[in-house]
């Protein structure tokens, strides 16, 4: 198990957990503009999904719902999709 967490810049008060230990995080990587962060996780079953959480580590958005693990993604140039592969196998 692992967890998704953001050290603060000097403006900020303290470090921010945005994910709980029940989830196993991976592949964390910032938006082109730095205002959101992309991650996988496999949460509480087998297969992983993409999450989103702004920059400050509130509101995590599961973004797929799919039934394989995503295997990589990336953001598109102007932050507006994220391109993934996924293990399905078909």
């Amino acid at each position: 198990m692992s967890s998704l967490l953001l050290h603060p810049p000097p403006s900020w008060h303290r470090t921010n957990q945005v994910t709980d230990s029940n989830y196993f995080v991976s592949s964390p990587t910032w938006s082109p503009d730095s205002t959101r962060i992309a991650f996988t996780s496999r949460g509480r079953g087998f297969d992983s999904e993409i999450y989103v959480v702004g920059d400050e580590g509130r509101y995590v958005r599961q973004v797929t719902d799919d039934l394989s693990s995503v295997a990589a993604m990336t953001w598109s140039m102007d932050g507006s999709e994220i391109l993934f592969a996924n293990a399905r196998g078909r």
